[in-house]
């Protein structure tokens, strides 16, 4: 038996494998893509024919993003505005509080698509949707005034007129 020959040859095959698995990879994510592409015009005309205008660029896709947690502390200090390029919004947290630290907890969740926010906001929203991103929602109201540690998680952040909305950006 020829050993560079049968080498060649299963390297060959493992190639194209690899390639066959690499294309059905990509091709899925293509497909979703097109799907929320698809499932994000159908929210935007269906906000629109309820009288609800867009007057904002709407995020397509979804994105695999860290659960993250916060650690409040009292006293002076500043609190980071943002983690990984995702503005960090804190409800309830007195003058006296700050984030001290974050942490990522190990978890990463996939967001849901920004047209859900807008389906979600139907019965709210009324007049026009001026802006919309995806934020950390850290809430405090229950708690505020008092140090400890908090959960971060990925929020739709809707923006109507002088209102804002929030709405889970993960799947139960």
């Amino acid at each position: 038996m020829d050993w560079s020959k049968a080498k060649s040859m299963m390297i060959a095959i493992l190639l194209v494998i690899n390639l066959a698995i690499g294309g059905m990879y990509v091709s899925g994510i293509v497909s979703k893509n097109r799907a929320i592409a698809a499932e994000t015009k159908s929210a935007i005309a269906y906000a629109e024919s309820k009288g609800v205008k867009i007057n904002c660029a709407v995020p397509g896709g979804s994105k695999r993003v860290n659960v993250i947690s916060v650690e409040f502390a009292s006293g002076a200090g500043e609190s980071p505005e943002s983690y990984k390029g995702i503005k960090i919004e804190l409800l309830g947290v007195s003058g006296q509080e700050h984030i001290d630290r974050i942490e990522k907890t190990g978890s990463r969740i996939d967001t849901l698509p920004a047209c859900t926010a807008i389906l979600k906001s139907m019965g709210s929203v009324t007049g026009s949707i001026d802006g919309l991103e995806l934020i950390y929602l850290v809430d405090r109201t229950s708690y505020s005034g008092m140090a400890g540690k908090d959960t971060a998680l990925p929020y739709w952040k809707l923006v109507s007129g002088n209102n804002f909305y929030y709405y889970a950006a993960y799947s139960d």
